[in-house]
């Protein structure tokens, strides 16, 4: 649970910021549909996971429950692989290379990941 609770932590803050940069200054019509579409699919997300996990837990067993839920969230990361090369262009932090994997692995360290 402290591992859920640390990546809900980093995710919440981090994710609408990065969103955002993906959008140019000036195209706010892209921007809030963008951001709109964001919002319902991670609501929907919040309303469909317990609701189906917690059937699954019921009539399969918890096992199978948190197994669908890390697919889930695996999937997730995945897609954020993918489409992380599209933030190389609004990477707003400047430390270097070695300091950046040094504070990485910092982060991973202290979250156990």
């Amino acid at each position: 649970m402290t591992i859920v609770a640390i990546g809900s932590g980093f995710f919440s803050p981090s994710i609408t910021p990065l969103f955002g940069a993906i959008y140019k200054k000036n195209d706010d019509v892209g921007r809030e549909v963008g951001f709109t579409i964001y919002y319902i699919a991670k609501n929907i997300g919040a309303l469909l996971a317990p609701i189906i996990c917690g059937y699954i837990g019921i009539e399969y067993g918890h096992h199978y429950a948190f197994l669908i839920s890390a697919t889930g969230m695996f999937s997730g990361v995945f897609v954020f692989f993918l489409g992380k090369h599209r933030l190389k262009a609004h990477d707003s932090c400047k430390l270097s290379h070695s300091k950046k994997k040094g504070i990485l692995f910092l982060i991973y360290l202290a979250t156990g990941c």
